[in-house]
Formats: C-alpha cells, sequence, structure tokens
C-alpha cells in the first residue's frame, strides 16, 4: 500500500506497540513505527495521536487496557442558547452517547427538523434545533459550554460535513471504510455526517487538528474546506446528537 495515501497501514492505528509486536513481529513493528513517524502532520493526522505511537515512545502507557470508546465527553440538554448553554451537563463516554444516537431517544426531533427545509426555513430550521437537541462536546468534559471550561481533554475532536446532499453515501463510504474514523453518524437534517477522530492537543492546536482533517478528507473524498464547518476548530465544538440506527463504529474498538 502507498504509505502517501490517506488510511495507509491505517488498521495499526490503533494498537499499542507491544501487541502489534506479537501480531507482526518486532521488527516489521519497528518498520511501521518508522513509516508512521515520517508521515507529514498534514497528511495523515491521526497517526500523530495514535495508541501505537504513544506507546512506542512512552512503553509504560502500554500496560493500560485502552478503549477510546470510554472516554467521557459532556452532554447539554435543550433549550439551548447561542451555545452557552450554563446548566450543568452529563459526562457520559463515548459508548454511551453511541448508545443514545442508535436507540430512539433523539428520534422525534430528528424526524421533526426534518420537516422544516434549512434551505428555504434556515432560522426556523436552526432555532428549532436550539430548542430541542442535546448536544455533546466530544472534544472533552466541560462545567459549561464554553472554551474556558475545559475540564478534561478527550483526545477526540469531531469533524462536521455540511450539505454533502446526493454526495453523502458515496462520502459516508469512504470514511467509514476508512480505520482511522473512529465513529460516524448522520446529521440530524440528513445531508451530512459527523465523523470523530483522535487528536493529540499536547502536540498540535486544535485549529492545526481542523486544518489536517480539512487537507486529509480532501484527499479521501474530495472534500473541500467548505464542505467542514470551521467550528471544529473550536474545543467545545457544539455537536447536535441525532437519531441514526446505523451509526458507524470503528469495528476495532466495537469488539472489545
Amino acid at each position: 500500500m502507498d504509505h502517501n495515501s490517506p488510511g495507509a497501514e491505517s488498521e495499526y492505528y490503533h494498537h499499542g506497540f507491544k501487541d502489534l509486536c506479537r501480531l507482526v513481529g518486532q521488527p516489521r513493528a519497528l518498520q511501521i513505527v518508522e513509516q508512521y513517524k515520517s508521515q507529514p502532520f498534514d497528511n495523515i493526522p491521526c497517526v500523530k495521536s495514535s495508541r501505537l505511537i504513544s506507546t512506542y515512545q512512552n512503553p509504560e502507557t502500554d500496560n493500560e487496557t485502552l478503549n477510546l470508546l470510554d472516554r467521557r465527553c459532556s452532554v447539554f440538554y435543550p433549550p439551548i442558547d447561542k451555545f452557552q448553554n450554563k446548566g450543568k451537563p452529563k459526562h457520559l463516554t463515548l459508548r454511551q452517547i453511541i448508545d443514545l444516537i442508535r436507540s430512539e431517544r433523539f428520534k422525534p426531533e430528528t424526524d421533526g427538523v426534518k420537516l422544516i427545509d434549512k434551505k428555504t426555513e434556515k432560522k426556523r430550521n436552526r432555532e428549532f434545533k436550539a430548542a430541542n437537541f442535546c448536544y455533546a462536546t466530544f472534544s472533552g468534559t466541560f462545567s459549561y459550554s464554553s472554551d474556558e471550561s475545559l475540564i478534561q481533554h478527550s483526545c477526540f475532536i469531531c469533524v462536521d460535513l455540511d450539505d454533502l446532499d446526493e454526495r453523502l453515501l458515496e462520502v459516508q463510504a469512504k470514511i467509514n471504510a476508512d480505520t482511522a474514523t473512529i465513529m460516524s453518524f448522520i446529521s440530524p437534517n440528513g445531508d451530512g455526517l459527523k465523523v470523530v477522530y483522535e487528536m493529540d492537543p499536547k502536540a498540535y492546536s486544535q485549529l492545526e487538528y481542523y486544518k489536517a482533517y480539512t487537507n486529509y478528507l480532501n484527499k479521501l473524498c474530495g472534500l473541500k474546506p467548505k464542505d467542514i464547518d470551521s467550528s471544529c476548530s473550536n474545543v467545545s465544538r457544539a455537536c447536535f446528537l441525532s437519531h441514526d440506527p446505523d451509526i458507524f463504529v470503528n469495528p476495532y474498538f466495537a469488539a472489545q
């Protein structure tokens, strides 16, 4: 596989170094690590946040059981006032949020917003979501919805792909086939996609990751900056939680 292409060797992103040595042998594991380390950040940004690199550089962490689905994010409840909800959020694991999206918990509001055309009734559509939808701050836990109120970063970034329309199924298939993807689900209006990736806030800023994933998705799916919501560059980025019974979860984590 061409290591200059998105997704190269991506089946190894989430392995610990010791685990990979057992799987492919130490010489091959070291070769993969070096290939990862040589990649430009903008080419495959998730490599720079991967468990493989971190456990190779810090072997003591390799004894820890790591399942990204057990990291916590905050969930805020409506009504939302300009995304500055001061109410006390719940801090849920990614696994719990996935279960909520897959269940019928958000079905009534998801069905409701689809009756309001966001192109002809943009303001009404936006107001309906603010009044009815829960939202998550996937990049961490917060005391309220503000960058300054970050309690702990989750090492996630949620990328919001807008107005895909007839491209939705094609883009969704490519993203779900790419094992750098942790999870993805359809946006409330039914024409976009929410995608969760790894990031390392100690290595690069939220803005740098946003730019890098924009570049990554351009290579993977042909998406342009205008297709990606720029609020992904904000650590307290609010993501509405919709009903999607077919939510995609990376099988590597779902099986654990």
